[in-house]
């Protein structure tokens, strides 16, 4: 598939890639979260190729975080030790995050959605359709237009099966 330029601070998909591995291994790396997280920013966003043309309406960076999920988030974690690990290795302040800033920054749109996952009980599924519909039930939610067969869609749109552990299908 030939890449169109990239959005919301994205270099490559080596470098959406790393922040993916980045954010695992500092908040938990269970087997197939960086599947999960490539896998919805291909959704959200086709890894940063689609531009939202309602930015800060519907969402907000690659990861497409909606306002509502982000004042949670911090509403949640920022008197928790998970502030302070993300401190220590990131160097940011969660508390001080600002909503507007996930649009430019796919590590720290990366990091909210981890969080936002981070909430759900459930392992991630090893399979594709198991990610997809825990995509649907946990992030995309309801409310969201999307569903797991749109999931699926853009993973192999993107060519993350290629790309990818080739163990997920």
């Amino acid at each position: 598939m030939k890449r169109k330029q990239l959005g919301y601070g994205i270099l490559s998909l080596e470098h959406l890639t790393m922040c993916a591995e980045a954010v695992c291994e500092v908040f938990g790396r269970r087997p197939y979260d960086i599947h999960l997280l490539l896998g919805t920013c291909a959704v959200e966003t086709k890894l940063g190729q689609y531009r939202d043309k309602s930015i800060y309406r519907h969402g907000v960076g690659c990861m497409q975080i909606d306002e509502i999920a982000f004042d949670h988030i911090k509403q949640k974690y920022s008197t928790k030790s998970i502030a302070k690990t993300l401190r220590q290795h990131f160097g940011i302040a969660l508390e001080k995050v600002e909503y507007r800033e996930l649009a430019v920054n796919p590590l720290l749109s990366m990091i909210f959605a981890r969080f936002q996952y981070w909430q759900v009980v459930e392992k991630v599924p090893e399979t594709l359709m198991g990610m997809a519909t825990y995509w649907k039930d946990h992030y995309n939610t309801d409310a969201g237009k999307g569903e797991a067969a749109d999931f699926v869609e853009s993973y192999y749109h993107c060519e993350l099966d290629c790309y990818l552990d080739k163990r997920v299908r």
